[in-house]
């Protein structure tokens, strides 16, 4: 019996020499994509509106996913990209390796749409690892992180004349004097015509359960958090951290909320003593 099994190993060892180092590996845990894919007026993309993200490496499509917003936590895309360590031929066209450059295409209705911030998407990672990629839809002409669409739609077309092109909306300016900068108005999905829709608190109040109750404005598909901090430490500035809230006063503590709607929405928080200063955040 002892001789049949060297036997047999000795033979699984000879053709095991007969394999050709170019063979296919079988798949590795995948290198992950995700992120935020907002559209052109800054707005994260939502599940009705049938937009699909798409990765390919040269001719290959090696993942594709359906935005989807209620993934949570700043997130509505995933592209799980499988990999292959083999040094030639790959165990299926669709796989990557470590070090692959990748293309990112996006997709509404079927039709293509154009992405402002492809060109620093990185490449494939090694197997396991994931990295996050938020993703802008339309053009960016002059690379300053707010659409040409968005500029030309809500701010060139109602200046009176004071601009006519996309390099003067400049990201640092505030043109409704609301007191945001136009980016943080694109960034938050407000609008920078409209002094009055900005993201901020609108009211605050405590409750009858001595809860803080504090109301404001969402945009549909946006997550929200509350951060908290208290007073300020000599020399450290703000120590900011998350802080769980009810987004209904009798129901359970979250971390994160998800906007289903735009809308007014009231966030209730249970006061602490180390809890000296609040504020509302965007996730992204």
């Amino acid at each position: 019996m002892k001789r049949r099994t060297l036997a047999l190993l000795l033979l699984a060892v000879a053709l095991a020499g007969l394999i050709p180092e170019s063979s296919a590996i079988p798949p590795l845990p995948s290198f992950r994509y995700y992120g935020l894919l907002t559209d052109e007026y800054g707005r994260p993309v939502t599940f009705d509106q049938d937009t699909e993200i798409a990765l390919d490496i040269d001719t290959n499509e090696c993942a594709r996913f359906t935005v989807n917003e209620q993934l949570g936590d700043g997130i509505n895309y995933i592209l799980e990209v499988p990999v292959d360590y083999a040094k030639s031929m790959r165990y299926a066209s669709y796989a990557a390796r470590t070090g692959d450059t990748v293309a990112i295409s996006v997709y509404r209705g079927g039709d293509f749409q154009p992405l402002m911030n492809t060109s620093s998407v990185p490449v494939v990672g090694a197997a396991g690892d994931a990295v996050r990629l938020n993703l802008g839809m339309g053009t960016d002409e002059d690379h300053d992180g707010m659409s040409d669409l968005w500029e030309t739609q809500l701010i060139i077309w109602n200046s009176g004349g004071q601009y006519s092109d996309v390099s003067e909306v400049l990201p640092g300016d505030d043109f409704d004097g609301d007191g945001v900068p136009n980016i943080d108005e694109f960034n938050a999905g407000t609008a920078p015509e409209l002094a009055g829709d900005v993201f901020q608190v609108y009211k605050w109040m405590l409750t009858a359960d001595n809860l803080l109750a504090v109301r404001f404005l969402t945009v549909q598909g946006t997550t929200y958090e509350i951060q908290s901090a208290p007073a300020q430490v000599q020399g450290q500035g703000m120590q900011w951290t998350s802080t769980p809230f009810r987004v209904v006063s009798a129901g359970g503590d979250s971390n994160r909320y998800v906007a289903t709607t735009s809308g007014f929405k009231y966030f209730y928080i249970e006061p602490r003593e180390d809890m000296k200063l609040i504020r509302l955040e965007v996730v992204k």
